[in-house]
């Protein structure tokens, strides 16, 4: 072996804790950027998999009803590749095993092969035999099985109906029930029957009043599909057509898309926070470690190797590093993918998910960390090797101190020696400083950032679920009724009040943008329904015009005073011109709000209602669920306590493992970074403690010197790094801005004490360790040590 390789080797073996710390670095921030580029890159492939295979529709309409006759015509559009027909029929569950009623939606079973169901257990339905294939998420909650009986409410009949079959669909990958934000597997579930069967059920029979089409590929599939759109609203007009949307309207594939979207962010952000971090590091580390053995350097320069070869042997002892933590990194965001896989399973219904490298997102965050290593390498090296042998071979020139810094004389009686050393130390090198307390603050943000979503989703759970929403029962109606119901609601036992509400589809259109929403209408001074600012101030309803969320007003470009077509798309598909009279800065949706009254006039209707929030004496739930549920024309009852709870059996639950991850991840990254600050200032002073040491001062005194510069630089950066941390939060919650959700940048006393306790604590640590080596030292063979 090579000298050059008998060093390289007994450098690694001296400076073992040091390298297996750099290493730890590199494989933390490899390990983010290969979950989470991976992650992103398996459910898209996931996603893109099954719709493919289940032959995914790319045009929906929904109407009243059709004859199926009017299929032919359909199928002779221009551009239309394939039809299917069907019947959807909303339902409530009444199930003794759900403990409250539930609600179901009722499908065809897909003939055609569009919209097709996958099977994992079981078969397909047949006619005549009240026979059901149910999604996989509602059997997994409740352990249904082939075989199951399931019994629900359709149109007011009751029914027992048998499970024959449990499957997933694209069309329902993100399933939500009537009214609700949230999956709520328990409470919601899918159903497939046989279409004429569920045709005479729903009272449609030889007729339709749901359809989806395939398109021909085309040159500009924009375009074809807007013209199939056109085409099947004219045709589906007559009979009551909703109007007809693309697969970027459709509402599970609108909320998946949502959710990529925030998951790009993560595959993006968030590594390159950790892998920016990990390079400072690096950098930081190696460019000092270098230029500390310029007198090494010099005298393999006189022994007769050259610039390449030296080079050479440092970039190979930064790569060997390098490599360790990049193996260990890889190994690790495998692991740490296959476990985030299994969470996004409680919300994307996948049939077949399995963790997958993403290899360009692999390479890319490979290299980052490699050029760390390497720039951070060859930066010590250029201002070692300019210099002559000879001179190299000489220490630095001492500091000049005196010239550098003058204290006030009564500071200087107030602070003991030993202090003034410190801080002469430090303002010696104010950039090196500098670079310290900056990789030390970074750490601290790092763990104190690592919080963030725990604490803006536990925000926004209390913000929607509580304040903006007193109600204890939430009920829907199938179709709009009189006004009267309310009235009726109030009467049953144990309702406190009732607050009504009307809930129209609508296409909101503003020049070329459009939004197809749920326009929401209460009357003027809402007792348990309210809407509430970012600020947690109460918004009232305009009494002239739209309040619109400002996302919304921002994706369809309108501002305070602009006009909106508001296209209505039930009953007689009026269009109506509004203002715009006021934006709200909300968390969660985009919503559309207007005062009842202000919209009965605007549609010429009577009292009506689509559904209903209710207050209810405590104690008084469970019972009024059940009798408002057996009432005529009730879509859903739901208990707005259970939608927390599902919350946090789904999100919350994951939420929680992610941010466990997330805080152990960011405290190893923090320790691995403090350490090597520690380790780097004990290894640049070895020569100046042991010189002290023979000047007389004492084990405890150049320890004092050393421990309290340490503690001061972690004091120094304590403060920089909490605010690094709230910066790093807000840089995520403005990059993570959709039209689900939009975080509120919030950091709870915990999560700065975790920052500034792991700050504090990896310091004594890294201060216990240097003091360990410190009572260790031999002076003599420091003081001469050239390796």
């Amino acid at each position: 072996m090579s000298p050059l390789g008998k060093k390289l080797l007994r450098d690694l073996a001296r400076h073992r804790a040091q390298a297996i710390a750099i290493a730890l670095v590199v494989a933390i921030g490899t390990s983010i950027q290969v979950a989470s580029s991976g992650l992103l890159a398996s459910l898209s492939g996931a996603r893109d998999g099954f719709y493919q295979e289940q032959r995914f529709a790319e045009v929906f309409a929904s109407l009243v009803r059709a004859p199926e006759r009017l299929a032919g015509q359909l199928a002779r559009i221009e551009g239309v590749k394939d039809v299917q027909t069907r019947v959807r029929l909303g339902g409530l569950l009444d199930d003794p095993r759900l403990g409250e009623p539930g609600s179901v939606m009722l499908v065809s079973w897909p003939a055609t092969g569009l919209n097709g169901v996958t099977l994992s257990a079981g078969r397909a339905p047949r006619p005549g035999h009240n026979e059901l294939v149910i999604g996989s998420a509602f059997a997994a909650a409740h352990g249904l099985q082939p075989g199951h009986p399931l019994r629900l409410i359709a149109r007011g009949h009751r029914l027992e109906a048998r499970i024959v079959g449990i499957g997933d669909s694209p069309e329902f990958v993100y399933a939500i029930g009537p009214g609700e934000l949230l999956p709520d597997y328990r409470r919601h579930a899918l159903g497939w029957m046989e279409h004429t069967e569920l045709a005479a059920l729903a009272g449609l029979t030889g007729a339709f009043n749901d359809v989806s089409l395939s398109l021909h590929p085309a040159g500009d599939a924009a375009a074809l599909e807007a013209t199939v759109i056109d085409e099947l609203d004219r045709l589906l007009a007559p009979y009551g057509g909703a109007g007809a949307y693309g697969r970027d309207e459709q509402l599970s594939h609108r909320f998946i898309e949502n959710e990529f979207d925030e998951l790009r962010v993560h595959a993006t952000v968030v590594p390159l926070i950790f892998l920016g971090a990990a390079a400072f590091l690096l950098h930081l580390v190696l460019t000092r470690r270098v230029r500390r053995e310029r007198e090494i350097i010099g005298m393999l320069k006189a022994f007769g190797f050259g610039n390449g070869a030296i080079a050479l042997h440092y970039l190979s002892l930064g790569l060997a590093i390098y490599a360790a933590g990049a193996l260990a990194g890889l190994a690790g965001g495998i692991w740490l993918g296959q476990m985030l896989s299994g969470l996004y399973l409680d919300f994307f219904r996948f049939p077949e998910f399995g963790f997958t490298l993403d290899p360009a997102r692999t390479l890319l965050g490979l290299a980052i960390a490699g050029a760390a290593v390497a720039t951070g390498t060859l930066a010590g090296l250029l201002e070692a090797m300019r210099l002559p042998p000879a001179e190299a071979m000489r220490p630095p020139t001492p500091p000049l101190y005196r010239h550098r810094l003058r204290w006030p004389s009564a500071w200087t009686r107030r602070v003991g020696v030993p202090e003034r050393m410190i801080l002469r130390h430090l303002a010696r090198a104010p950039l090196r400083s500098a670079l310290s307390v900056l990789g030390l603050a970074i750490a601290c943000g790092l763990v104190t950032f690592s919080g963030f979503q725990q604490d803006a989703i536990h925000f926004l759970t209390t913000f929607h679920f509580e304040r903006q929403n007193r109600a204890d029962l939430t009920v829907t109606f199938v179709e709009p009724r009189s006004g009267r119901v309310a009235q009726e609601l109030a009467r049953q036992p144990g309702v406190l009040a009732v607050q009504g509400h009307r809930t129209l589809p609508v296409k909101l259109v503003h020049g070329h943008a459009s939004y197809r929403t749920a326009l929401e209408a209460w009357q003027a001074q809402p007792a348990l329904r309210r809407l509430l600012d970012q600020a947690g101030q109460e918004v009232s309803l305009p009494a002239g015009g739209l309040l619109l969320s400002r996302e919304l007003g921002k994706m369809l470009g309108v501002l305070v005073g602009d006009r909106l077509r508001v296209e209505v798309l039930e009953g007689d598909r009026r269009s109506l011109d509004m203002r715009v009279a006021a934006l709200l800065e909300d968390y969660v949706g985009v919503g559309a709000y207007l005062p009842l009254d202000f919209l009965h006039r605007q549609l010429d209707e009577q009292d009506a209602l689509s559904g209903a929030w209710l207050a209810v004496e405590p104690g008084r739930s469970t019972p009024l669920v059940e009798s408002l549920s057996r009432l005529p024309g009730v879509a859903a009852v739901t208990v707005n306590a259970r939608r927390s709870e599902a919350f946090n059996e789904t999100f919350g639950r994951s939420l929680m493992i992610v941010a466990a991850v997330f805080l152990a991840v960011a405290g190893t990254l923090a320790f691995a970074m403090i350490f090597n600050a520690a380790r780097t200032l004990f290894d640049e002073r070895r020569r100046e403690l042991a010189t002290l040491r023979v000047i007389g001062l004492t084990r405890a005194e150049t320890g004092y010197l050393l421990a309290a510069e340490l503690l001061l630089l972690a004091l120094l950066a304590l403060p920089v790094g909490l605010v690094l941390g709230y910066l790093l939060a807000d840089l995520l919650a403005t990059a993570m801005r959709s039209e689900l959700f939009r975080l509120p940048v919030i950091l709870e006393r915990e999560s700065y004490a975790r920052g500034a306790i792991l700050l504090l604590a990896a310091t004594a640590v890294s201060v216990g360790w240097s003091l360990r080596d410190l009572w260790k030292l031999d002076v003599k063979e420091a003081l001469s040590a050239r390796d």
